[in-house]
């Protein structure tokens, strides 16, 4: 994409109604939940219909409401958490070419209020679906899931373009990279079973 990416163009919009058209068929076929994005305008520009089950209010009150509809539907000790490894994920891909940006996921565990006052776990991903040639994020897929585990997880980064795994350290205020076990053969014919063929 080039720096001068105008949302507004025609082709632009196309693009963007043909990625929202996918990511509403995946969607109905999920548990999940999903937004859109728009990190220049802090807009929300897609809500699933699952997001209303883990926040509560309808997917119009959430458009309407925008970014703040999130912001304000989470802890005051998660936002800091949140504001933090977001602030830090910026850091960390600061310098990395397009191609690698492109290809991470943050993931993290984070507590939402309801409506009604309850207070749940949830697990969110945040990937960017749209990145300028300086490296700046515009549009970021975010998808909300029920937790594997309970308690409060390190936050994660996934840079699929170089198989790496990070995990942000609270106490040090930083990315860790972590070291994924390596599998045998034995191990890999287990998983692969294409490759016994």
């Amino acid at each position: 994409m080039s720096a001068t990416f105008d949302l507004q163009s025609a082709s632009a919009r196309l693009s963007l109604n043909q990625a929202i058209w996918m990511i509403k068929a995946f969607g109905r076929t999920s548990y999940r939940g999903m937004y859109v994005r728009d990190e220049i305008q802090g807009k929300v520009l897609y809500v699933s219909d699952n997001c209303s089950f883990f926040y509560g209010g309808g997917r119009e009150e959430i458009m309407t409401r925008d970014v703040s509809f999130f912001e304000h539907s989470h802890t005051s000790k998660d936002r800091q958490y949140y504001d933090e490894v977001q602030h830090s994920y910026n850091e960390l891909i600061r310098d990395w070419p397009v191609e690698e940006i492109e290809k991470t996921t943050l993931s993290m565990h984070l507590h939402i209020v309801s409506q009604r006052g309850m207070e749940s776990l949830i697990h969110y991903q945040s990937t960017p679906l749209l990145v300028r040639s300086d490296g700046k994020i515009l549009l970021t897929l975010c998808v909300l899931s029920l937790p594997n585990y309970k308690g409060q997880a390190h936050a994660m980064c996934y840079d699929s373009s170089h198989g790496r795994l990070y995990e942000y350290s609270l106490s040090q205020h930083h990315w860790v990279v972590v070291h994924q076990p390596i599998l045998t053969e034995n191990e890999k014919d287990i998983y692969q079973p294409q490759r016994r063929i």
